[in-house]
C-alpha cells in the first residue's frame, strides 16, 4: 500500500517519473505529459491541442466542466462548487495575479523537462496538482488552452481531505447556504499586486501605509495581514539581494505565490471580510445578474475564464 499521507500525490509521481524516463530514453517523442483521471471523458482534440514540442510553456491547462449526477441535491452542490472554482480564478484574474488558474489534476499537461526541474509531483495526500503548478509557473508560462472541455464526473468522494468530491459532499451536509470568499478580498489582492510593483520600482521611497490603502477594506487591515504573513519583511530582504528592478519584481512575485496568495485571502477573511453566500458574492462582484439561474451562472463564469498565457 502507499504510505499514509502520500496517496494521490505519490501515485501521480510514480506515473509521471516513469513517463520522464521513457521520454529521456527516446521511447516517447512528445515533450508533453498529459495528466488526467479515470473519471473523465476526454475531447477528440485532447492531444492535438497541446503546444508544439519547442514551445516554452511549463504546463497547458484544459477547459473543463463537471457532469452532473446523483440526486438533485448533489447536482446543485456540484454546480455550486464549479461556480466557486471559476469565481476564484476570475477574482485573481481581476486582481492581476499571475496565479489566476485552475488547479485540477485531471485537466492539465506538463512539459517533461519542466516537470523534472521541479522534481515532479509532491508526495501529498491532496493538492498535489496545486503545488506542482505553483512551482511550474515560476519556471515558465502556463497556457490555458482553447479546445472542447474535459468532462469530469461530478461525484461525491471521501478519498482525500479536500477537493471536488469532498466539497460536493460537504456542501450537501451543511444546512446553511454555500459560502465563498467575499469579493473584497480580491480587491485586497489587487492592491498588494500594485504595491509590489511600486516597491520594486523604488524600494527606498516606499510608504506602505499609502500604497496599501484600500477603500474597500478597513483601514490598516491589509498591512496587518501582510505583516502577520511576513510579506513586507520578505520584500525588504529581497530588495537587499536583487540587482535590478526586474529581478526584484520577479522575487516578489515568486515569494507571493499561489500558496501565500491563498493564505492572504484567508487572513483577510478571518480578519473580518466575512464570506458570502455564493449567489450574493457573484452578484456583488457583478459577474451575474439577479435573474441568473445556477446553471446559467456556471456557464457564464466558465466563458469568462479566457484562454491565455500566464506568467509572473
Amino acid at each position: 500500500r502507499l504510505p499514509a499521507k502520500q496517496g494521490v500525490g505519490l501515485a501521480r509521481k510514480l506515473a509521471g517519473d516513469i513517463a520522464v524516463v521513457l521520454h529521456r530514453r527516446g521511447e516517447v517523442d512528445s515533450a508533453w505529459m498529459a495528466c488526467t483521471d479515470a473519471d473523465v471523458q476526454l475531447p477528440p482534440e485532447y492531444l492535438t491541442s497541446l503546444p508544439d514540442n519547442d514551445d516554452d510553456f511549463s504546463a497547458a491547462l484544459f477547459p473543463f466542466e463537471h457532469t452532473l449526477e446523483g440526486s438533485v441535491k448533489q447536482q446543485k452542490a456540484m454546480l455550486q462548487y464549479e461556480c466557486f472554482l471559476h469565481y476564484y480564478v476570475l477574482g485573481l484574474q481581476a486582481a492581476q495575479s499571475p496565479y489566476a488558474y485552475h488547479s485540477i489534476g485531471s485537466s492539465f499537461a506538463v512539459r517533461m523537462d519542466r516537470y523534472a526541474a521541479v522534481h515532479g509531483f509532491p508526495k501529498k495526500l491532496a493538492a498535489e496538482d496545486f503545488y506542482l503548478l505553483n512551482k511550474l509557473v515560476k519556471q515558465a508560462p502556463l497556457l490555458r488552452l482553447n479546445c472542447s472541455p474535459i468532462r469530469i464526473q461530478g461525484r461525491e468522494s471521501m478519498r482525500v481531505p479536500f477537493g471536488t468530491g469532498r466539497a460536493v459532499r460537504d456542501i450537501q451536509s451543511d444546512p446553511g447556504p454555500y459560502r465563498v470568499y467575499h469579493p473584497d478580498v480580491f480587491a485586497g489582492i489587487a492592491t498588494w499586486q500594485r504595491a509590489q510593483i511600486a516597491f520594486s520600482n523604488n524600494p527606498s521611497a516606499i510608504d506602505w501605509d499609502t500604497v496599501l490603502k484600500d477603500d474597500t477594506l478597513p483601514n490598516g487591515m491589509l498591512r496587518e495581514c501582510l505583516d502577520r504573513q511576513g510579506a513586507l519583511k520578505a520584500a525588504h530582504k529581497a530588495a537587499q539581494q536583487a540587482s535590478s528592478t526586474q529581478q526584484l519584481r520577479r522575487r516578489l512575485f515568486e515569494w507571493n505565490d499561489a500558496f501565500r496568495t491563498l493564505r492572504l485571502i484567508h487572513e483577510l477573511r478571518d480578519s473580518g471580510i466575512a464570506s458570502l453566500p455564493l449567489i450574493d458574492a457573484l452578484q456583488h462582484a457583478q459577474l451575474i445578474s439577479e435573474s441568473s439561474s445556477l446553471d446559467a451562472a456556471c456557464r457564464s463564469l466558465s466563458m469568462r475564464v479566457h484562454p491565455t498565457e500566464l506568467t509572473p
